[in-house]
């Protein structure tokens, strides 16, 4: 995971406040406890209700911010703040895993025959090259065809003729042959480690304290929803922390701040090295210019 991890949180809680906007089910869900009794039902109903018609009403008028935290002229707003990490755990020569990407195989000729032989062989003109561009264990394709090249005869003064794994039947077209290399991957290794993180997010909402530290279970359930979506992203062993709500001044109305921090390891990612999977080999000696190189 190479993003910064308040950046997956911002957009996991704007995702989750819009989905609860339309599935109050889950809202009851989340704050049904406040009415485990019928006294507190008495006292906290009404407050219950104005959560869920908070976030079915304001959801879509919630301010987001990555990375700081509003100016006193938002407000309802929800920062998500990155307050730096550190390596924690390194790897032993940073290694990581190595991943095999699928890439076009290489066409090395493209040429048309002069016959099939009886043998089901390809008779190709000299005037092509091919002894010298192509090697044994090449795909020779025609179409959606293909055959394994096992032998080639070469002689000077007459054609060359190629001889396949198994008989060409002789009713191919001979026209638009080609030689490609076998499917081929671009192989990549991958260093790691995990780093310990911490995002911070901040809830400023205006209205009366018990319905404001309501939104703040509402926050706490969608973060640790989250936790999944977090460790599908790179972050493991997630911790969450949470403040009671807070007075906050900075605004011209009755205001309150709540804080939750996320604690955990992010895999940090970078490549170590990029080759592509070999379709041929070739001896280097001292006397050649590769090997000094």
């Amino acid at each position: 995971m190479n993003i910064l991890p308040h950046l997956v949180v911002l957009h996991r809680i704007r995702e989750s406040f819009q989905y609860l906007a339309s599935n109050t089910a889950h809202l009851n869900f989340i704050l049904s406890s406040y009415a485990l009794k019928p006294s507190m039902a008495a006292v906290y109903g009404k407050f219950i209700d104005q959560a869920i018609q908070w976030i079915k009403n304001h959801a879509d008028e919630v301010t987001f911010c990555l990375g700081y935290r509003l100016d006193s002229s938002q407000i309802p707003s929800i920062s998500c703040t990155f307050e730096g990490g550190s390596e924690s755990q390194q790897f032993m020569g940073d290694f990581g895993y190595v991943s095999n990407d699928a890439k076009e195989p290489i066409r090395y000729a493209l040429f048309n025959l002069n016959s099939i032989n009886e043998n089901g062989e390809l008779v190709v003109s000299n005037q092509y090259g091919l002894e010298t561009r192509l090697w044994r264990e090449l795909r020779i394709m025609h179409g959606q065809s293909s055959w394994i090249l096992k032998d080639m005869v070469y002689l000077p003064d007459k054609n060359l003729t190629l001889i396949m794994d198994k008989p060409v039947p002789t009713t191919e077209s001979l026209k638009d042959w080609s030689a490609v290399s076998h499917d081929r991957a671009l192989i990549t290794t991958v260093g790691t480690s995990l780093d310990s993180v911490v995002v911070k997010v901040y809830m400023d909402v205006a209205g009366e304290p018990e319905m404001c530290e309501m939104l703040s279970c509402v926050m706490r359930y969608v973060l640790k929803q989250s936790r999944l979506d977090l460790m599908n992203n790179g972050m493991n062993e997630i911790n969450f922390g949470y403040s009671s709500i807070m007075r906050n001044e900075l605004y011209g109305q009755p205001a309150w701040t709540m804080q939750f921090t996320i604690q955990g390891k992010l895999t940090d990612e970078w490549i170590l090295t990029e080759s592509y999977s070999p379709d041929k080999m070739k001896l280097i000696t001292p006397c050649d210019p590769e090997y000094r190189q």
